[in-house]
């Protein structure tokens, strides 16, 4: 992404209030009167930003390996690294999460979005 200002800049320097994993099953319209036979499901993570939600339908990798989800929560983004094939998010112990962003895991609507106050909604796909 070169110097660019990055939209998840907004969420640098607040902190993970919550976690969620949520699923949804992806059907294609030409098949809503069908069987439908292109049905995917869909694993989207959540992190709430105090103000902002962030969600990630991508793979993700979670280092150190040993943790989970919620052990995001209090801490706080330190840095928000975008390249063209994987978004890195820093917390302040040093905790990443990497989004995959390869165009050969993209499946859904979009990789992320991002939404905050006043009506502000960034996507990535």
């Amino acid at each position: 992404m070169g110097n660019e200002k990055s939209y998840l800049d907004r969420i640098i320097g607040k902190s993970v209030t919550k976690t969620d994993i949520n699923t949804s099953t992806i059907i294609a319209i030409r098949e809503i009167e069908a069987d439908p036979v292109d049905e995917r499901m869909s694993i989207s993570i959540q992190l709430y930003f105090e103000d902002y939600l962030l969600n990630i339908y991508n793979p993700i990798k979670i280092l150190p390996a040993d943790k989970q989800l919620e052990d995001f929560i209090g801490l706080k983004l330190i840095s928000a690294e975008e390249k063209k094939e994987e978004i890195k998010l820093v917390f302040n112990n040093n905790y990443s999460l990497i989004v995959n962003m390869r165009e050969d895991v993209y499946f859904d609507p979009e990789s992320m979005t991002l939404y905050g106050p006043n009506n502000f909604c960034a996507v990535w796909n």
